[in-house]
This record gives C-alpha cells, sequence and structure tokens, in this order.
C-alpha cells in the first residue's frame, strides 16, 4: 500500500472523531469546498455546528435508487443548483410528521434521517420543505468526479452511510473562498480535509471498476492487426473494448484515444457528429506509429443505438472526469502516461485524479474530410 493509504486511514479516524469533515474540489477552475456529516444519525447539534460554519445550504447526498424510492420531483436542470456538474437535484423535503417549522436544525435532522431509511418511506416526506436531496450515481467518484459524488463516498467509506450531508463552504461575505481560506479554516476549526484527488487515489487504490472478459487478436482497415480487449463494469451492463497497437508496456508515454460510443455515426455513418472520423483517425495513428491504445467506452446514458446523438467523451466536461471507467482502463493495461489524442485541448481537471499523466495534448484534425479509410503504410 502507499502512503497515501495510511494518510486516509487517519483521515478517516479524526473525520469519526470530529463527525464533520471537509471535502476540497481542489482542480476546479474555482476551487470549491463542503463540510459534511453522515446523516442516517445526524444530531441537531452536529447539523447545526455544521450551517454555522459553512453559512450555506444543506444538500442531502443520496444513491439515485433510494431518490427513485422516495418518489422525489426532480428539478430542471437549469434551476438545479448543481447544474454545473450534471447531478439530479429535487424538490426540497420535510418530514410529514415529528417536526414544527421544519427550519430549525432537529427539524431538519428528522428529515434527513428519513431520507436515509432504507427500504424508503415516502409517505414520511412532503414537499417543499427545508432539506434539498441530490442523487449521487452508482460508482461515487470514479463514475463522477464532483463533490456530491465525493461527498457521499467519504459517508460511506468511513461510517457506512446511506445519505451524507453537505454544505458549500462561504466565506463572510457568502463568497466562495481561496484555497488559503479553507485550509485555515479547516485548521481554525480543527476539521480534517481531503481532496477529491485524494478520495480518488484511494478509491482507485482500494477498488476496481472494472475486469477483463475476453482478450483477442483482429484484423482492421485502420490500424491492422490489433489486440482487443473486452472490460466490462461492475456499475453499468454492456462492454468496453480497448484495441491495443504494439507494446505498450514500459513508462513512455503512450498514443491514446478514449472516446465514447455512438453507434448511429460509428457503424451506420450518421451525421450527428464527427464521431467516425475521429475513431478511424485515431485508429490510424496508433496503426502509422505503431504503439498505442483506443478505448471505446459503451454509452451508459443511452441505449446502444440512441448514444449516436450526443458529443464525444473528450467534448464533455473533461476526459474522464465523468468516466472513470475509461481511466480504469488504461491502468489496468499498465497505461498511466499518455500522448492524448483529443477533439478539444483544454486543462483536463481532475484527470491526475484518476492516475493518469497527460504528457501532451494531440488535436485531431479538425478537417477530416480526406482521411483514407486503407491500411497504414
Amino acid at each position: 500500500m502507499t502512503n497515501w493509504f495510511t494518510e486516509f486511514q487517519k483521515f478517516h479516524q479524526s473525520f469519526l472523531r470530529r463527525g464533520l469533515a471537509v471535502l476540497v474540489d481542489q482542480e476546479a477552475r474555482t476551487p470549491r469546498a463542503v463540510v459534511l456529516t453522515p446523516g442516517d444519525h445526524v444530531t441537531a447539534a452536529t447539523l447545526n455546528e455544521l450551517l454555522s460554519l459553512t453559512g450555506g445550504i444543506p444538500f442531502v447526498a443520496i444513491p439515485e435508487a433510494q431518490a427513485n424510492g422516495l418518489m422525489l420531483l426532480e428539478l430542471p436542470a437549469r434551476l438545479s443548483h448543481n447544474a454545473r456538474e450534471a447531478t439530479r437535484s429535487f424538490v426540497s423535503v420535510e418530514a410529514r410528521e415529528g417536526v414544527s417549522t421544519g427550519i430549525s436544525a432537529e427539524d431538519r435532522a428528522r428529515t434527513i434521517q428519513i431520507l436515509a431509511e432504507s427500504p424508503p418511506q415516502p409517505r414520511k416526506l412532503v414537499r417543499p420543505g427545508h432539506v434539498f436531496p441530490v442523487a449521487v450515481v452508482e460508482g461515487g467518484t470514479l463514475v463522477r468526479n464532483a463533490l456530491p459524488e465525493g461527498a457521499f463516498d467519504l459517508g460511506v467509506l468511513c461510517a457506512s452511510a446511506h445519505a451524507v450531508v453537505f454544505s458549500d463552504l462561504l466565506d463572510a461575505k457568502g463568497e466562495i473562498p481561496s484555497l488559503d481560506a479553507m485550509h485555515a479554516f479547516c485548521n481554525q476549526h480543527q476539521l480534517p480535509a481531503i481532496t477529491l484527488s485524494q478520495l480518488v487515489a484511494h478509491r482507485l487504490e482500494a477498488e476496481q471498476l472494472v475486469y477483463r472478459v475476453s482478450d483477442a487478436r483482429i484484423p482492421t482497415s485502420t490500424g491492422g492487426d490489433l489486440r482487443a480487449v473486452v472490460y466490462r463494469s461492475r456499475v453499468y451492463d454492456g462492454e468496453h473494448v480497448a484495441l491495443i497497437k504494439g507494446d505498450i508496456s514500459g513508462s513512455d508515454p503512450v498514443l491514446t484515444r478514449v472516446q465514447r460510443e455512438h453507434t448511429l455515426t460509428d457503424v451506420f455513418s450518421g451525421t450527428l457528429s464527427k464521431s467516425r472520423e475521429h475513431l478511424h483517425f485515431a485508429l490510424r495513428e496508433i496503426g502509422r506509429v505503431g504503439r498505442g491504445v483506443v478505448v471505446y467506452l459503451r454509452s451508459n446514458d443511452f441505449g446502444a443505438l440512441a448514444s449516436g446523438a450526443g458529443s464525444a467523451l473528450g467534448d464533455r466536461a473533461a476526459l474522464m472526469r465523468g468516466y472513470g471507467i475509461g481511466a480504469q482502463i488504461l491502468r489496468d493495461l499498465g497505461v498511466t502516461r499518455v500522448r492524448l489524442l483529443t477533439g478539444s485541448p483544454k486543462r483536463l481537471a481532475g484527470l491526475k485524479s484518476f492516475g493518469i499523466d497527460i504528457v501532451e495534448q494531440l488535436e485531431l484534425p479538425r478537417d477530416l474530410s480526406a482521411l483514407t479509410n486503407g491500411p497504414p503504410e
């Protein structure tokens, strides 16, 4: 185990003693932090301290299955506080019984405990209220590297929680503090702190989200003879495939393309995006260079045919920020340093969280009309 594993155990123990912790997303364009506490048995005193420290709104992270079981009313993305992270947010709720105004720390604690109950009891809640539920994806930060998922992961890892309360850390002016101010805040209030990068590093070391199911050699018209390694995810149905050229072992950076499937475009030459051209170009490039890997990810948002609509993975938030699966496949193949083929070169926030070092970004050509599909020379 690495030194970080030991450090996480220290954080774990401190979190349990203190009852509160701070999670920092320091790699976001605007670094943010949340203060969090497990919600299953949250007390009025702990909740009151959390709200007093942060000055923010109390959100409760619960699994999507729990949110569905509670029959929560989802907010449109444009009204969602977490729309930037594509987190499902819901109309505020309140306990039907055992509360007065619903706004006191004791009343909110009661509502939070109901959100954590298993099996879910939708009849125990009314809306609107004073507690704001959000749903986190199964797989947590290994699938979506965002603060709600991170808060829930910590609650599960450190306290076996079924719900986690978190609130954005704000300064006296109601603004997001600087990183230095966040660190000073943690020291002042003796709060254990961890970053999203550190949390994901721990999960990647302790867990495995994907596993191999087959390995074969296949001929292609664009990349020549390739090795195809098929993976399944412990989170989503369906298979992902890594197409490998040459020997990708060793410390030298590997020419790499990670791309989400778009069946209508990739297979039937649809015109919804340049996905097919990007895929063929990437395969041709690794064939020309003689060493590289293309990771082709099964879409988990739509059915196989419906996934023709939408943008490639690299055109969304940041490469693999929402798809830790791709990074785990690369790590399983022994690839940790990449020369990345991407259609949208930019700061790829959070990629180091997944143990992947981008040595170089290579922009895909904008005009691929002259691309031929013949075998590499």
